[in-house]
């Protein structure tokens, strides 16, 4: 009896620290997190008349042409008055003037995993200021379900943090307890609102490698998904190029405005900040997951 009750108390003296330390919550790790958050804009419905909106018919200037792809044109999905956004500040280096204007396949089919897939979506740039821009017809190759419900939108600021499944949140080993503390630290800056998004870290539903997925599709590789293709010498050359890559844009799926991405997932506009510098916008890679 006494050898088991000696074996017993020697059981629980390994164990209870692990107890102890699995009751710790996120705040043992709050110096490192708030180390990596990254500031982003949330875009929010809004009743007052503004230039930055979602859905509807673009404001393009005249020097700009509506994209099209395929014989299709592309069905308009947001555009931002960068001077509204001046303010307010993101992670990005954005012009401080000026438009951007995001456009999607209307048939939904491509995610952005092919490298035959660019061209199914476009960021226009404009230097333009809004008295230069007027109201756009759709296009007589738009269908009318490519065509979405229209809200303007107010930009307000949030913090936003690397998802979970990021190296640099995995590396911290969080308990069970933390998180479900860091997911809904993730979830707080939202508040039951699409997640549209500038600038930030994105809100991945799948995984969180959108970066390396971009440098790599962008660069001509396909057959995605397949495991010897991870391994490839010219994938392992171009993977480095991810750090490059930063979140431009994430529009959600949204019922108000008869936006669905797939099974309400949400669509994720990349660029690379060396492209983000000279204000060049024409290789912006976008992702869609759901």
């Amino acid at each position: 009896m006494q050898e088991i009750l000696k074996n017993l108390l020697s059981f629980l003296a390994k164990i209870f620290p692990k107890i102890k330390e699995n009751q710790k919550g996120l705040e043992v790790h709050i110096e490192d997190i708030e180390s990596y958050q990254r500031p982003g804009l949330l875009l929010m419905h809004d009743s007052t008349n503004s230039f930055s909106k979602i859905g509807g018919m673009p404001n393009l200037p005249e020097n700009l042409s509506w994209p099209m792809w395929q014989g299709k044109a592309l069905s308009f999905i947001c555009q931002i008055d960068l001077s509204e956004i001046k303010p307010k500040g993101t992670n990005l280096m954005l012009p401080e003037v000026g438009t951007l204007f995001f456009f999607y396949n209307q048939d939904l089919d491509t995610w952005g995993y092919n490298p035959k897939d660019k061209g199914s979506w476009s960021v226009l740039y404009s230097k333009k200021s809004r008295i230069d821009c007027k109201d756009s017809l759709p296009p007589k190759t738009l269908d009318r379900y490519g065509i979405y419900n229209s809200r303007f939108i107010k930009f307000k600021n949030i913090k936003k943090y690397p998802s979970s499944d990021e190296e640099k949140i995995e590396s911290l080993e969080l308990n069970e307890k933390q998180r479900n503390e860091y997911y809904k630290l993730i979830k707080s800056a939202y508040k039951n609102v699409p997640t549209h998004q500038v600038g930030g870290y994105a809100l991945s539903i799948q995984n969180s490698s959108m970066d390396w997925e971009c440098q790599i599709i962008s660069n001509g590789i396909d057959n995605y998904g397949h495991p010897e293709w991870h391994e490839s010498d010219k994938v392992k050359s171009l993977s480095p190029g991810k750090k490059d890559w930063v979140l431009l844009c994430q529009i959600d799926s949204d019922d108000e405005l008869g936006m669905i991405w797939g099974d309400y997932g949400k669509l994720y506009f990349w660029i690379k900040k060396s492209d983000l510098k000279k204000k060049d916008f024409s290789n912006c890679w976008m992702i869609l997951q759901c």
